[in-house]
């Protein structure tokens, strides 16, 4: 099975749009995000994935309450302030928005993957049999470069997309 995850969406309405559309295509069961879509419109558009979403609140969420509200909406959406531990398909994984504590969580050897954002860097490694991912920005505010990951829980293999080369073609 393969899942999508994007973290730091900052309000980027087509960016995430076009992630969606990403997941779709490489048949993505489930979508991630690691915090920061900021606003509730932003938010309410995780839903078009069509597909079970697991989402964490980041540090710039500007409206807890209304988002809380939209996510009533949703049919299987699990939604944490900071930590989120799931089992898909016999593998664990752990999401949380900041970086603090990525190693240690790898280094009790509890979790398959090991989910991040809040950076903006991307970030693929293994330690201690945990795959520490960080898909870096689905904005490109920062980087010039918005991206998500698309990740196989059967091999293990982490694939980054750059959603403007997806999009528009390589450059």
């Amino acid at each position: 099975m393969k899942i999508g995850f994007m973290s730091d969406s900052h309000d980027a309405l087509d960016k995430i749009e076009d992630a969606i559309k990403i997941f779709k295509k490489y048949d993505c069961k489930v979508l991630f995000h690691g915090g920061d879509f900021v606003s509730p419109f932003a938010f309410k558009l995780l839903k078009d994935f069509g597909g079970p979403v697991r989402a964490v609140f980041g540090n710039n969420e500007g409206e807890k309450v209304f988002i809380r509200k939209i996510a009533e909406s949703f049919d299987d959406l699990i939604l944490e302030d900071e930590i989120l531990i799931t089992e898909i398909e016999g593998k664990r994984i752990i999401m949380k928005h900041r970086d603090v504590g990525v190693n240690d969580f790898a280094k009790s050897q509890n979790y398959d993957f090991v989910f991040y954002g809040h950076t903006h860097k991307l970030e693929i490694r293994e330690i201690y049999g945990s795959i520490i991912v960080n898909p870096g920005e689905c904005c490109g505010y920062l980087t010039g470069k918005p991206t998500v990951s698309i990740i196989d829980l059967a091999t293990k293999e982490v694939k980054i997309i750059d959603i403007n080369e997806e999009k528009y073609g390589k450059k």
